[in-house]
């Protein structure tokens, strides 16, 4: 039976490993299979049989790379299925740059399937979407943010692409509609914008890019049409992104809950904390030391407050990244009533200013 239990433990413990290398796995595989291949079209007239090396190389390409992605990242790693689509797609447009024209035959059998791929993709898309949009409108979450990845998840699942999507979404959502809503006004809630000074920052910040849009936009028009787009795109998505990420600050507000504390900092970081892992909440003199077990919390400059806890807590991040940490610190606009609300929640500060928990 000992025997037994070390061989499931080693089991696990490779299965753990593999499923956490499975990225990398595939991009070493990938890229394994994209050199070979380029390699080999270089001096494939010189090479025996170069239609069915041509042809071999095709289905490297736009059938074993996808199905790579499948096995490694689809299956082990829980992610869509319908994210092999841009795969193949992908892999097919690298083949037909890679294979000599006069070697397209495979290539062009390929293309046929594109059309139906990319009508059951759009049948899928709007199916999904109606299912998102249904569950989003069902949510009971009073967080917008919290419904969109909800939402988002129960449709592609728990996985990197659907935190990468809901965060996209989330930006464009409160960069478009954000500016409707109005911040909490409930005695638990404490906004930290006005404090930071960080308004007429990103307002500075706003028309500077705008600037630089327009007049980045027609000196690269003289060099590149294709660059001068580019740059718009990519310029305007930096202008929407600190559009919504203001609006979700505004709105995503600290929340001192009875039984939780809610550290939001609009939608970059999210952390929910029991009132009864929360230790201490200290007023600061000087900015803590920064390590790994601590996040600062505020828009900008140091923080006020530091939230210490007696177990570490996740905090979500962008795209689904995340931390483990012991301590926050974060700032609020109105301190009087936060240090009220603290000793309602907390208990009565003891000697070194530290609101003490007392469950």
């Amino acid at each position: 039976m000992l025997i037994e239990k070390e061989v499931r433990k080693e089991v696990c413990a490779m299965t753990a490993r593999f499923t956490t290398s499975a990225p990398a796995l595939f991009a070493v595989a990938t890229t394994a299979i994209y050199v070979t291949i380029w390699q080999l079209m270089g001096r494939l007239p010189d090479l025996p049989d170069p239609g069915f090396i041509a042809a071999a190389a095709t289905f490297d390409l736009a059938v074993i790379v996808p199905g790579l992605y499948y096995i490694l990242l689809v299956r082990k790693r829980g992610w869509p299925v319908i994210s092999v689509v841009p795969v193949f797609l992908l892999s097919l447009f690298t083949a037909t740059l890679l294979i000599p024209e006069a070697h397209h035959g495979t290539v062009d059998v390929l293309k046929l399937i594109v059309p139906v791929v990319e009508l059951g993709v759009l049948g899928l898309i709007v199916v999904k979407g109606a299912s998102v949009v249904r569950t989003y409108r069902q949510s009971s979450s009073d967080d917008a943010y919290n419904r969109i990845r909800e939402a988002i998840q129960a449709a592609l699942g728990r996985s990197v692409p659907a935190d990468v999507m809901s965060y996209e979404v989330a930006v464009l959502r409160y960069a478009l509609v954000g500016w409707k809503e109005k911040a909490s006004t409930n005695s638990s809630s404490f906004g930290y914008l006005r404090t930071s000074g960080y308004g007429p920052i990103l307002l500075a910040i706003l028309m500077a890019a705008v600037a630089e849009m327009i007049g980045g936009h027609f000196l690269l028009r003289m060099w590149s049409d294709t660059a001068a787009i580019v740059h718009l795109i990519l310029v305007g998505y930096a202008l929407v992104w600190f559009v919504g990420d203001y609006q979700a600050m505004r709105t995503r507000c600290l929340e001192v809950g009875d039984k939780v504390f809610r550290v939001r900092l609009g939608i970059r970081w999210d952390a929910t904390i029991p009132t009864h892992n929360i230790s201490g909440v200290r007023r600061l003199s000087v900015p803590p030391e920064k390590s790994s077990a601590y996040l600062n919390a505020t828009p900008l400059g140091r923080p006020v407050y530091l939230i210490e806890m007696k177990r570490p807590v996740h905090v979500s991040g962008p795209y689904g990244f995340g931390r483990t940490v012991t301590q926050i610190g974060v700032a609020v606009d109105d301190e009087e009533r936060f240090e009220k609300r603290l000793v309602e929640v907390l208990g009565a500060p003891n000697q070194n200013g530290t609101a003490a928990c007392t469950r």
